[in-house]
């Protein structure tokens, strides 16, 4: 017995060898990309609806505020969402999503305060998929796109004023956005309750000079090669 399986495994190792050498058989290969645009390639922008001077036509794509807010100004409430936008193009077609982690970094201003707050309540907010295409320097409340509810993703109410989220799982969110690439235009930030007064989160856009505090996107996904 020992005589015969040394004369066949000669034979295997030969017929693996010439196997390996016919077969093109593809690898799965893992990559990351990280994607966190300045000024000139990121696409972010807020709106606001406010009834006085003519807020809700007014555009604000060059501003460094990405928020979501229910505020009021002299007494009267006011509604700020927010939108943003990358380019997926460095992604391959055929490439398999793994996981997509999104980081947005606390910020603030004069105008719309510093930061996040919950004076009256949870400042929970949604990432809700565009359906509909806008443009950075044209988008205000009056003509926003309409998203959809679909694998929205909550971000929870924070902990304190300057906190940051980093690696927000929005896998699904973006699976959306791949197998409906023509239906899907960014996403847009907005509070959960809109209702409630005094509530705010607030980050940075790709406009802001401090480049680590930008939007970050990070695509994990394999690929045959």
């Amino acid at each position: 017995m020992k005589k015969v399986l040394a004369l066949l495994i000669p034979i295997v190792l030969i017929f693996m060898d010439s196997c390996k050498k016919d077969c093109d058989c593809p690898l799965l290969v893992s990559h990351v990309v990280t994607l966190q645009p300045n000024s000139v390639k990121g696409k972010d922008a807020f709106i606001e609806d406010y009834p006085f001077e003519d807020y809700r036509n007014k555009n604000w794509g060059n501003s460094e505020e990405l928020a979501a807010i229910s505020w009021t100004s002299g007494g009267t409430p006011y509604i700020v969402r927010s939108f943003i936008d990358f380019n997926f193009d460095t992604i391959p077609a055929k490439a398999i999503i793994d996981s997509i982690k999104l980081s947005l970094y606390a910020h603030g201003n004069i105008g719309h305060g510093f930061g996040h707050d919950t004076i009256d309540g949870s400042n929970e907010c949604y990432l809700q998929r565009v359906i509909e295409e806008w443009d950075e320097d044209l988008i205000t409340w009056n003509t926003q796109p309409q998203t959809t509810e679909l694998n929205q993703v909550l971000i929870p109410k924070s902990d304190r004023t300057m906190q940051n989220y980093v690696s927000i799982n929005i896998t699904c969110l973006v699976k959306d956005i791949y197998n409906n690439i023509d239906e899907s235009h960014g996403l847009m930030l907005r509070l959960k309750n809109e209702d409630g007064l005094r509530r705010r989160m607030f980050f940075a856009t790709s406009d802001i000079e401090e480049h680590q505090k930008r939007p970050k996107l990070e695509i994990y996904y394999s690929i045959y090669e």
